[in-house]
């Protein structure tokens, strides 16, 4: 029988029609993880990565994740020092968010940016996009967003949420990415925000949440 990574509940197990990837649901909080049989290596990870063309020059890009800021962090922050998990090779959230916005904010980045000193502060704010769903532990990364945070400290999130039915999973485009294993909705949110003391200030119920630490 397998258990939910997150919740520990039994989970029900279907595959994808045309890929046979095995995919595992949680009844209970509604996360979704590819079987582990399916996770990528380190190295088809980063052979991924390295094809992203994201640039510190791409004014579109830059304004997506503005659109982030001013939608999921800055109505609920004050505080100015932030890091970024998950930063990429071009660190471009970073860039817009002390340039545009004023942040101060350090960095990580298990494969582009691996200094662990930055692991051992406390920040206002933690920014994680477009990260989460590559996480095979997403309880390790949740203890690790709660030993960075300030007390009332802002964790801001950008993830696609899946679709709950089943055959619109099926033709769901965010999957098909080898190296997105996790897949989230507002109740896994809920959860891990009551296993972890944090309180949720917004989600868009698609693609963003706010979170706060007690």
């Amino acid at each position: 029988m397998n258990v939910c990574t997150i919740c520990q509940y039994p989970t029900t197990s279907f595959q994808h029609s045309t890929s046979g990837v095995l995919f595992h649901l949680c009844p209970h909080c509604e996360y979704i993880r590819k079987d582990e049989l399916f996770f990528p290596t380190k190295e088809a990870e980063l052979k991924r990565y390295n094809q992203h063309q994201n640039s510190k020059e791409d004014v579109t890009y830059q304004a997506y994740f503005a659109r982030f800021i001013e939608e999921a962090l800055i109505p609920f922050t004050t505080g100015k020092k932030a890091i970024d998990i998950g930063s990429g090779p071009q660190a471009v959230l970073a860039y817009v968010l002390t340039n545009r916005y004023g942040f101060e904010v350090d960095i990580h980045d298990p494969f582009y940016s691996k200094e662990d000193d930055v692991l051992h502060q406390l920040y206002d704010v933690v920014v994680c996009t477009e990260v989460i769903e590559h996480v095979f532990d997403v309880p390790s990364i949740f203890k690790q967003f709660v030993s960075l945070l300030h007390p009332k400290g802002v964790l801001a999130i950008m993830t696609s949420f899946h679709p709950l039915d089943q055959t619109l999973f099926q033709n769901w485009h965010y999957h098909r990415d080898n190296t997105h294993v996790g897949f989230f909705r507002d109740r896994t949110f809920e959860i891990l925000s009551i296993q972890y003391g944090f309180d949720i200030l917004y989600s868009n119920h698609r693609n963003m949440i706010t979170l706060r630490k007690r």
